[in-house]
Formats: C-alpha cells, structure tokens, sequence
C-alpha cells in the first residue's frame, strides 16, 4: 500500500517525497513476482527474499495462519492486510478476494480491497468502490475516496456526487469533502466556488495544511497576493501533512513492520507531540535500516525534548550515511547556533544552502549571515530565497537593508522603494511597511514623500499599540530636516 491511500491526495507528501528522492525506500519491493507456496490450499505469496525480516516473518506468519484455516475468511482478510501495508498489493487484493467470497458482508475487506484495486489502476475498482458503499453507505472517508477515484478517472458528476454525500456523512470527512469539491472546481476553472470551498475546509479544520496550500494557489491565480500570503503562511506553520481521521486505515496502518512504517508512526506521533513515542519508533526504524532521513528524525525529537547533545549525535549520523543530504546540514547549524557555535553552524547552514538554495536554507543562512556581521552577503542569500517564494518578513527586511545601509555604494532607495510596494500589494497597509517606504523615499532625497509615508507608518503604529512609535517618529524628524535614516554598522 503507498503512503497515498493514508493522507490526502492533493499533493505527493514531502517527506515520502524527500524518500523518493533520497532513494530511501529502496526496502519497499516494487514488482510482484508471485512463488507458488507448497501446501494444498494455501496462498501464492510474492517473492518476499529481499524485504526486512519483520515483514517477512508477518507476511509468513499470516500464510501459515490461512493454511490452517482456508475456510476462515479473518485468515485470509488478515493476510490481505499483512501484505498490503507492506506494498503487494495485487496479492493482498487475491487475498481480500477470498475473504470476501467467505464473508461477502464484511465491510473491511471490501473497503481495502477497493482501495487496493485503486493503487494498481485495475478497472474493478469502481464495482469495488459499490460493493464497500453498499455496506455502509454513510461512511464519509470511503465516499470521500471514491470522489478521489472518480475526479482523477475524469468523472466530474460522480465525483461530485460522492463529495457531496460526504458533506452529510458520518464521521470527520466534511473538511474534505470541501476540499474535494474545491478541486473539482479549480478542475472546471471555477476559480471563485473553488476558493470558496477551499476557505469552507480550512474554517472547519484549520490545520489541514493541504487546504491551504491549495487556497494559497487559488488566491494567487485571482490576483490577491496578500490574501495568498496568509495562506501559504498558515500553510508553512503546519507540521505534517493532512490525514483524513478513517478508523479502518489506523487499523490497517498498525500492521506495518517495516522500518518506512515505524518511521512514518514516529512522524505521527511528533506531529501530536507524543515525543518518546516518536523516538521509539525511529530507533525501531533505525535498527531495522539506518537511512539517513530516519537518523534526522531521529534527532527532531531529542531536540524537542531538549537533549541537545544527542540530538546532535543523531543529525551527525544522518551526515555519515548521507552527506549532501540538505535538510540534515540545516539541522545541525541550526542546532549548532543554538548552542553558542555560530562558525560550525554557519558553516552547515551554508552547505545546506548551496546544495538547496530553497527557501528555508537560503533564509536561515541569510539571517544568520546578517546577525554574524556579514550582512552584504546575507542579503544576497535573502534576495536568493526570494526568488523562490516572496516571504514578506524577509522581503520587509532586505528592502529596510537597501533604504538604510551605512554603505552608500549598497545603499538602493530604489529598489528598496519596489520591494515596500510589493509588499503594500502582497499583505495591504502595514507600519512598518510604511516605515520601510519612507526611509526609500529619503534615500532617494525626495523627503516630501518619506514624511508622508513615515506619517502614515507613525499613524498606524499608534493606533495598533505598537512599540515602534518612538523609532518611527525620530526617523520622521531626520526626513523633516532632510536627512536620510543610516542604520549604524
């Protein structure tokens, strides 16, 4: 089973997505090729030599089970599920099969098997998906994934249909059954009942990180930048990515053994703050298969637990095994900074950012860069990051940098005066933004308009309570005897 049939299907999630790059799930078998097992009556089971012990001696484990009772349709539901979280799914499919012609009115068995049929693109996954609603019509996680199955097989109506049910359903489904809706408009280019949808799913569940990294992408295709700004900030701040809460899929997810499961559980429980538990499950994944990427995770939860040191030696470990991995070099100077070590950590930051000039390393460098002195150079990281994603509190910053730098030939009013517009259209009327604009101005000598602007800036500031009155106002005075505000070195 992939880890698609557990999360939202909006957007592959990023850290399976970092696995896949890494070449990390090497472990997870990829064809099926099926031994015939000795024995009347039992099952023909996949090649199963190259993967981990424990899955083999589960996956054999059930084999013997059914083998004893061929007539037992749990024997053979169990060994479906057995080899379908580890990823054969076209036997665990034979295997949901057999339990349902021995039970035919067992809702599990029809509802994974629909879901298997669906992860091998076999055209019996439709009738399956009829069969599992016929045995409980109301279940919203299965009417939900059948909306999945029929928008992505290019059946609007159906998909709509399913979606729809789903808004009256039982169980947690309703946020995404907005969002599925959502995604059926934005596929009919109905940009406004797409966003509207898209709101609907984040009101009811504000940490769906999926809902607003697509309601980030709708505001933007409208043109409302600022709009799209809050939403791909509510985005970033959310760990993990969305699941839809199906209690069947939890069943099914405790039967992995493999080191990807025990490392996937670990990530559950770090995003739920359950730390120790998430550090028992990436030692089991660590055992099981040193990856590097399990090593890093690894060493996220002894940090939260404040074990600096070891967390530390487990991010160093992550290195060992992979050194150009990105995210393990910005860990650890991250970790390193935090520890009074600035040059060792900013000299993993910079590795970090030279293998993946994206936004989180390029900005982290940057900062750091700028808090150690070398601020021409941070700014160029900064200004790099940009280019990849316009973040407003980095771009209010390089653009203070270029109103107010003490060295006169960096000095941009300029092109700081750009970036405070941009930044006017991408979150609206703000003080300090104001304030950024009026030291612009007077950069440029055109005093008149950064005492307006550093007026405007003074207004709002007073008015939201905010302690920046007192700079804004001396900056104020500097324009109305024509000087320029020059940070200090």
């Amino acid at each position: 089973m992939s880890y698609s049939k557990i999360v939202t299907p909006a957007q592959n999630p990023p850290t399976v997505r970092l696995l896949l790059l890494c070449g990390l799930l090497a472990t997870a078998p990829a064809p099926e090729p099926v031994l015939a097992t000795p024995g009347e009556g039992g099952p023909p089971l996949p090649d199963l030599q190259r993967v981990e012990p424990p899955v083999r001696k589960k996956i054999e484990s059930r084999q013997s089970e059914v083998v004893a009772r061929p007539e037992s349709a749990e024997a053979w539901g169990r060994l479906g599920m057995a080899l379908d979280i580890h990823d054969f799914e076209a036997s665990a499919e034979s295997a949901y099969a057999r339990a349902l012609a021995l039970d035919p009115d067992h809702f599990p068995w029809a509802y994974y098997r629909a879901l298997t049929l669906t992860e091998i693109s076999d055209p019996r996954a439709a009738d399956a998906f009829d069969r599992a609603l016929e045995l409980n019509p109301n279940f919203s996680p299965l009417l939900i994934r059948y909306g999945d199955f029929l928008l992505d097989a290019g059946d609007a109506d159906g998909a709509r249909l399913h979606y729809s049910r789903g808004l009256e359903a039982d169980g947690d489904g309703l946020t995404y059954a907005f969002f599925g809706l959502a995604r059926l408009a934005l596929a009919d280019g109905d940009l406004e009942a797409a966003a509207a949808h898209a709101e609907q799913a984040t009101a009811l569940d504000p940490s769906n990180r999926d809902a607003w990294g697509l309601l980030a992408e709708l505001h933007r295709r409208r043109g409302q930048d600022r709009r799209a700004a809050e939403a791909r900030q509510a985005y970033a701040a959310i760990r993990g990515p969305a699941v839809l809460a199906d209690v069947f899929m939890a069943e099914l997810m405790e039967e992995g053994v493999s080191s990807f499961w025990h490392h996937k559980r670990g990530q559950f429980f770090l995003a739920s703050r359950l730390d120790e538990r998430a550090e028992a499950e990436f030692r089991r994944a660590i055992e099981l298969s040193p990856h590097a990427i399990f090593f890093e995770s690894l060493a996220r939860a002894l940090l939260i637990q404040e074990r600096s040191d070891e967390a530390e030696e487990a991010v160093r470990r992550a290195l060992e095994v992979a050194p150009d991995l990105a995210s393990s070099h910005l860990f650890l100077g991250r970790l390193l900074v935090r520890a009074g070590r600035p040059e060792e950590g900013l000299a993993s930051l910079r590795r970090a950012a030279e293998l993946r000039p994206d936004t989180a390393a390029a900005q982290e460098f940057g900062r750091q860069l700028v808090a150690a002195g070398e601020r021409v150079e941070g700014m160029r990281w900064l200004e790099r990051s940009l280019e990849v994603e316009e973040e407003p509190q980095v771009l209010l910053g390089v653009a203070f940098f270029y109103a107010t730098t003490p060295d006169a030939e960096l000095r941009d009013g300029e092109k700081s005066e750009r970036m405070a517009r941009r930044l006017l259209e991408i979150t609206g009327e703000r003080p300090e933004i104001f304030d950024v604009l009026g030291a612009a101005f007077a950069a440029q000598g055109r005093f008149d308009e950064a005492i307006q602007a550093a007026e405007r800036a003074e207004r709002l500031a007073r008015g939201r309570g905010s302690p920046m009155v007192l700079q804004m106002r001396r900056r104020l005075e500097l324009y109305r005897a024509g000087q320029p505000f020059i940070a200090s070195r």
